[in-house]
């Protein structure tokens, strides 16, 4: 798997993890590709997804059950999580609905 060094806006380039990463390592990196998932959109590639299957001990062992890219990425791979948490942010339509004068629809929640 290749890793997506644009999630690291916070570190030099010298800082930047290499592969293969520890526990620890891919822990952050799956809080951070969930973190750009949830709040920008910006959803894995396959091949990312696919390599991920081979995180299932970092998915287990840190979960983020109140991030609903974390929770559709275990059931995608078929990895068992806990209950999903209330989300703590706004969804980017929930922003947009309001932009635009929009009542939220509580129908589904």
């Amino acid at each position: 798997m290749e890793l997506d060094y644009s999630l690291y806006p916070d570190l030099e380039e010298s800082e930047w993890p290499t592969l293969p990463l520890t526990l620890e390592e891919q822990a952050d990196y799956l809080h951070r590709l969930c973190s750009s998932w949830d709040f920008y959109g910006f959803a894995p590639d396959q091949a990312s997804l696919r390599g991920l299957a081979d995180w299932r001990d970092a998915l287990q062992r840190f979960p983020i059950l109140q991030s609903p890219a974390y929770c559709g990425l275990c059931d995608f791979l078929g990895i068992p999580h806990g209950p999903p948490e209330p989300y703590l942010g706004r969804l980017p339509w929930e922003e947009q609905d309001e932009f635009e004068g929009r009542v939220p629809d509580t129908t589904l929640t």
